[in-house]
């Protein structure tokens, strides 16, 4: 967020009008105010102006650019988890002056909390939008008549304000004659800025909706929009059956009384929708499971929610799927902030949070966490792997790094230093990305002027094609190391361009379908069988599709293994004790192991590099 403000804030020219629209949880810390990004992870007042933006540093942005309008909304007053718990964390936000040419405006009074109302907004976003669109009216009057409608509303319960220190003609969201070019002393009424501000509003409304209609109008009313794509995943995630492995008419006799509920929260929409077919193909295997006759007689019944890849709406769906829909456990919620979210709630409740999608080495706590385990090996271990290559074949490497600003980006950064050990003035940048921003370019740039000669490239599937491809283009061509979690050929190669995409190195611990050395290879062979059969519109080049098949495989085991006892301590149980477990998946010489002390089911992992057709390994396995 931080690196997306400090962009937002150089694009601002003299006399242009900057808009910034914050709608999330605000802290009050020590009298300052700060905006917590999505996947922040805060356990204790130290983390907070690690995890978060300070809003001072917001205005210095805007007061830099000396531009002559600057528009603030703090949609940001909602009542926070770290009040109670933290000494220095206050209760609403505090007063904030605005800087110069600058108008801040607060969803509630300093020290209070914005009411969430009853509909898909809150109090203040419903009579924000309700005004934003009125003509002729001067944006300061606008935000009166703003808190005129939410203190009516609230009963005087909640206040809205304003801090502005706008000079000189008025500005308006909308001018009787929108488009008018403002004179030295004609109002200001940017016919662009009107239309990105409505259509960031109307975005902002609908984009957790669960109602294919709301996305449906986005597209009517902006068919050109800048959610086009996001909408359109929308609209297609939302026809996805929410049971995606329901019963078919060949289990009519498994005893459906004693169904095994499985729950599953994957992005359908949203940044990481490339892994949203993980999800899909997990369901198809427990539908080729039901129709073979179950486990230990019983169904399968998969229900699997989108989340957008949204923490908050993770919580969301975790809570659905074990207070309403009762699942037995959670398989394969994918990503690191969204199942942070959702970790200490799965271990209160005491529910299997098993085979977590994401290399985060926070999975692996039995003491802590014994209702949560990790499958794949953690990006801790395979970032050091990179390292010590890196200091074994180029010992004089300039180093450039890109990493996703969250937990799981942080992961492998700190796994990567480990490696490097005493060697870490081999890297020469280092710059991070947030999950919401359109692309990667600007790093790429920045990256590639640093005089790297080796990148290492911590991005999930959307910014890893942007990134090799950027690459590519600017003409740099340092040794590229790209994480094993993009380094799908169909999902994240052919988009960047397989021609653009040869040398990449990367991991692998399961085999690689695309990869000719495997096409008469037992387990490939019936994979390809399955999709065929169970997932047809399922991409026969995505690695991803080969990944669920596999950890589905691994779920039915346990449960297999759980027998007749199919109770929540006894999965978690059989969960904790598979013992050199050959999955077919899986590259020769690598096993599945667990323990009560260990929850690590893969730790091995072997090098691979690209050839502009295909993966090839080389070097021997690595890890434990």
């Amino acid at each position: 967020m931080k690196d997306s403000i400090r962009q937002f804030g150089s694009e601002l020219t003299r006399g242009g009008v900057g808009l910034f629209y914050f709608a999330g949880h605000g802290i009050q810390y020590r009298g300052e105010n700060y905006l917590v990004p999505i996947g922040a992870s805060i356990e204790r007042e130290a983390d907070v102006e690690d995890e978060t933006v300070g809003a001072r540093y917001l205005l210095t942005q805007l007061e830099e650019a000396r531009n002559r309008v600057n528009i603030v909304i703090m949609d940001a007053c909602r009542n926070n988890p770290y009040t109670r718990g933290f000494r220095s964390v206050s209760r609403g936000l505090a007063q904030m002056d605005a800087a110069q040419g600058t108008l801040v405006a607060f969803a509630t009074a300093p020290g209070s909390v914005a009411a969430d109302g009853e509909g898909r907004n809150g109090v203040y976003t419903k009579h924000l939008l309700r005004q934003i669109r009125q003509s002729g009216v001067p944006v300061e009057l606008m935000f009166k008549r703003v808190r005129d409608g939410v203190i009516k509303e609230t009963e005087e319960r909640q206040t809205p304000w304003e801090s502005s220190s706008l000079r000189g003609a008025d500005f308006y969201f909308r001018a009787t004659a929108a488009g008018t070019v403002a004179g030295p002393s004609e109002p200001i009424a940017p016919a662009a800025v009107h239309s990105t501000a409505i259509e960031l509003a109307f975005w902002e409304s609908i984009k957790t909706s669960t109602n294919r209609t709301d996305f449906e109008e986005y597209l009517r009313r902006y068919p050109d929009g800048h959610f086009v794509g996001l909408a359109r995943n929308r609209i297609q995630s939302i026809t996805i059956p929410v049971a995606v492995a329901a019963p078919s008419a060949l289990t009519n006799n498994l005893r459906r009384s004693e169904e095994i509920k499985i729950g599953n929260i994957n992005p359908y929409s949203g940044p990481a929708s490339a892994y949203g077919t993980i999800g899909k193909s997990i369901g198809a295997y427990f539908r080729k499971v039901n129709d073979e006759g179950g486990v230990n007689g019983r169904v399968i019944r998969y229900i699997s929610y989108d989340d957008g890849y949204s923490p908050p709406k993770t919580v969301e769906m975790a809570r659905k799927l074990v207070e309403q829909d009762e699942v037995l456990l959670i398989l394969q919620s994918l990503g690191t902030p969204p199942n942070s979210a959702i970790h200490k709630y799965m271990n209160a409740r005491k529910v299997p949070q098993l085979f977590v999608a994401s290399g985060a080495t926070k999975w692996n706590d039995p003491r802590s966490y014994p209702w949560t385990m990790g499958w794949q090996p953690s990006y801790h271990t395979e970032g050091a792997i990179y390292a010590q290559h890196i200091i074994k074949t180029r010992p004089n490497a300039r180093i450039a790094i890109l990493y996703q600003n969250d937990d799981y980006g942080k992961d492998y950064l700190k796994g990567f230093k480990d490696g490097l050990s005493t060697n870490t003035h081999m890297i020469v940048s280092e710059l991070s990305y947030e999950v919401t921003d359109p692309t990667v370019d600007s790093q790429v740039v920045q990256l590639q002027a640093s005089g790297a000669d080796v990148f290492f490239n911590i991005t999930t599937p959307k910014f890893a094609a942007q990134a090799i491809r950027r690459a590519f283009d600017s003409g740099w061509k340092p040794v590229h190391y790209l994480n094993n979690v993009s380094a799908s050929v169909g999902s994240v190669l052919t988009p960047a361009g397989l021609d653009k995409s040869v040398g990449l190195i990367s991991t692998q611990y399961l085999k690689d379908p695309t990869d000719k050395a495997w096409a008469k290879d037992p387990a490939v062979i019936e994979w390809t069988a399955f999709m065929k059969k169970y997932y047809p519109d399922g991409n026969l080049s995505d690695a991803a599709n080969f990944y669920g098949w596999a950890v589905a495989q691994t779920m039915v085991h346990v449960l297999k293994q759980a027998g007749e006892n199919l109770t929540r301590e006894n999965v978690m149980r059989q969960a904790a004790n598979l013992k050199d477990f050959v999955l077919a998946a899986a590259l020769p010489g690598i096993r599945i192991n667990t323990s009560q002390n260990d929850f690590a089911p893969f730790e091995s992992v072997q090098l691979i590099q690209f050839d502009g057709r295909q993966w090839n390994r080389f070097g021997e396995v690595m890890g434990k």
